[in-house]
């Protein structure tokens, strides 16, 4: 759909959504009371203040419509801190279903659609209706694994009719359960008919990607989501910056005033259109992700952004007018990712489920910590890093390690080395062993 139908699409369904939001949805109409008069097109959605995370953990019922049942409860993975409960009418969810399939159904030939083989697991609790192009199978990565040798070998026997391509769909966690298991269980991948590989969530790192793309020998595609949110963002091909979904109006705001910006750095801020969402409404919803925003011109959305990672894994300078980046939490963790050295932290709770993988350091995460101070007029940076050796034991590998950490580093964060050229800035970067960091960071869309 081309960026004036987006638009024409969102303006349509906005009044809706703010009238539902004001007239049955306590919190909201707290929120706004003192607002002259709800939006009616998108450029007035900023007359709106903002709503985070934790002004609805404080009293969740209150941003819920009472007069639904939930037919779907979720909660948010709490990468953020604060836990979110998200609940889910009977009705929202006939009607994702219902618009879904019409829009595939017009859309396509069924013989052009591929088999979509869904890994995506119920980490945030009940699932929602996903709008797949397609015949969907539901995997759980704990199956049998010979029946999916045959599904991804000859997937026309499984859907009664020629197929010959599959769609790979699921979060990344998930995605490398089943490709580990199918590289141990000696699966020949140049027999698939996988032909695309989507996450739909967790950071992609450049490692990664390599890995995918060369185990599959098909290209993957990163999607922005996350728990609050149905729907989220895709890659463009185009631009090659992230779009919105139609059904969702997407923001960036000043990280310290909240103010919307049309350049630069901020925070990505979302509002989910009704009636997609009708029970919990999220209206300018404060994401907590950075975002770097792209080309304005792109003709299929006005909105272009590039994911930075969570905005407290990150350190803004907010003193620059506008907000400067110091260091992006999903540059440094593409960063680290590339270095087998540094260490991966031990479980959650949410992977209790997969403790009888061979290795439980297949889902682990980059183990470090970074903070910041301000100290005599300058900020001071400091990065500890997590090794899997005593670093004192290995000096001289340690040494070139953080060398080439802190050069990269250098190299994709320009303003931080023009910040520390200027002597506004101090940056230290330690190696420690893995016993030394309790606290494990973890950086990645819900």
């Amino acid at each position: 759909m081309p960026s004036d139908q987006r638009k024409a699409f969102r303006n349509a369904l906005l009044p809706a959504t703010c009238n539902h939001a004001f007239k049955r949805v306590r919190g909201y109409a707290d929120l706004w009371a003192n607002v002259a008069h709800l939006p009616r097109t998108i450029e007035e959605l900023s007359a709106l203040p903002l709503v985070e995370k934790r002004q609805m953990s404080v009293d969740q019922a209150a941003f819920r419509d009472p007069s639904f049942d939930a037919a779907a409860v979720q909660h948010t993975g709490g990468t953020t801190r604060t836990p979110l409960v998200i609940h889910r009418s009977a009705a929202e969810l006939l009607f994702i279903e219902r618009f879904f399939t019409k829009v595939i159904r017009d859309s396509a030939l069924p013989a052009e659609l591929p088999l979509c083989l869904s890994v995506l697991g119920d980490f945030h609790g009940d699932p929602t209706p996903m709008p797949y192009p397609g015949p969907t199978f539901r995997l759980n990565v704990n199956d049998s694994y010979w029946d999916l040798h045959a599904l991804l070998t000859q997937p026309g026997d499984f859907i009664g009719r020629p197929c010959e391509n599959i769609m790979l769909v699921g979060l990344e966690s998930q995605l490398r359960i089943l490709t580990t298991r199918l590289i141990e269980t000696g699966f020949d991948f140049a027999d698939s008919r996988v032909t695309s590989v989507h996450s739909t969530g967790d950071l992609i790192t450049s490692r990664l990607r390599e890995f995918y793309e060369g185990v599959w020998k098909a290209p993957l595609t990163s999607r922005y989501s996350m728990s609050e949110v149905f729907g989220g963002a895709e890659n463009c091909a185009q631009c090659g910056y992230y779009h919105c979904d139609t059904h969702i109006v997407g923001e960036v705001v000043d990280p310290r005033s909240g103010a919307p910006i049309d350049a630069g750095c901020g925070v990505l801020t979302l509002t989910c259109l009704y009636p997609f969402v009708q029970m919990q409404p999220f209206i300018r919803y404060r994401t907590g992700d950075l975002v770097e925003l792209g080309p304005r011109d792109c003709p299929v959305d006005s909105l272009a952004f590039r994911l930075m990672g969570r905005e407290i894994h990150s350190i803004v300078d907010a003193s620059a007018d506008p907000a400067q980046p110091l260091i992006a939490a999903a540059e440094l963790y593409d960063i680290l990712d590339a270095y087998p050295e540094v260490a991966l932290g031990e479980f959650e709770e949410m992977f209790r489920s997969l403790d009888s993988l061979p290795d439980r350091h297949d889902l682990g995460h980059l183990k470090y910590r970074l903070t910041s101070r301000q100290e005599n007029g300058r900020q001071h940076i400091d990065l500890q890093i997590a090794l899997r050796f005593t670093p004192y034991l290995y000096e001289s590998r340690t040494r070139a390690v953080i060398d080439d950490i802190r050069a990269e580093i250098m190299r994709r964060h320009p303003y931080l080395a023009e910040s520390i050229r200027n002597h506004r800035v101090d940056f230290d970067i330690t190696a420690v062993s893995s016993r030394e960091i309790s606290q494990v960071q973890v950086d990645e869309t819900e």
